[in-house]
């Protein structure tokens, strides 16, 4: 079983509040420590580096567990394809693209749909996939 919470909301992603106190960046990092259920280990200090240490953990944990799954293949496959560098990136390195910024709102509805429905809906697929740049 993941440890990840499917049933998070967001509160970051396409629509959000660009105050100065709840910049993109800073939700996108709570969303984060939210749906690992990592927030015991930052709630009086957040250190970047232990940060992405865990979060490369848990992610890892998700791959491990989704990586024969077909649609998460074709996933693999086209940023594998969209990706400007010069030497191949394994899988497990690939997976952990779809966490960063700009599409971590996008493949979290991918992952809920894997945990509901056993497969990606067709239209969070899509989307996905078009957002792979």
């Amino acid at each position: 079983m993941l440890k990840y919470k499917f049933d998070y909301k967001l509160t970051y992603g396409e629509n959000f509040d660009t105050s100065p106190q709840n910049t993109k960046d800073t939700l996108y990092r709570k969303d984060i420590i939210q749906v690992f259920d990592m927030l015991p280990d930052f709630i009086n200090n957040f250190d970047e580096k232990l940060f992405f240490k865990k979060l490369s953990n848990k992610v890892n944990e998700i791959y491990k567990e989704l990586k024969n799954h077909p649609q998460i293949h074709k996933i693999l496959n086209k940023i594998e394809e969209t990706l400007k560098i010069p030497f191949k990136m394994e899988n497990d390195m690939l997976f952990i693209y779809l966490f960063r910024y700009d599409l971590f709102y996008l493949f979290h509805k991918c992952l809920q749909d894997l945990n509901n429905f056993d497969e990606i809906t067709k239209v969070n697929f899509n989307l996905l996939l078009k957002n792979i740049q």
